[in-house]
C-alpha cells in the first residue's frame, strides 16, 4: 500500500473513531435529560399526591369540627385550643 493511500485509511479511521465516540456522548446526554425528566416529573407527583392528601385531612377535621359543634361538643374544647 502506498504513503497516501495509508494517510487516507488513517484519516478514516480518526473520522470514524471521533464519530462514534460523539454518537456515544450524545446518547448518554439524552439518557441524563430523560433521568433529569423522569426525577422533575416524580418530585411534582410526591408534592400533588402530598397536597392532596394535607387537603383531604383538612376537609376532614373541617367536617369534624362541625359535627362537634353541632353536636354540642364544641363547649367541652378549653377555650384556649378552640
Amino acid at each position: 500500500m502506498d504513503t497516501a493511500r495509508r494517510h487516507h485509511h488513517l484519516h478514516l479511521a480518526v473520522l470514524v473513531a471521533m464519530a462514534t465516540l460523539m454518537g456515544h456522548r450524545s446518547s448518554i446526554e439524552v439518557v441524563l435529560l430523560q433521568t433529569q425528566a423522569s426525577d422533575q416529573w416524580h418530585t411534582t407527583r410526591q408534592k400533588t399526591s402530598a397536597f392532596t392528601k394535607c387537603k383531604a385531612s383538612w376537609t376532614c377535621l373541617s367536617s369534624d369540627a362541625r359535627e362537634m359543634e353541632k353536636a354540642g361538643r364544641y363547649a367541652e374544647i378549653p377555650e384556649g385550643n378552640r
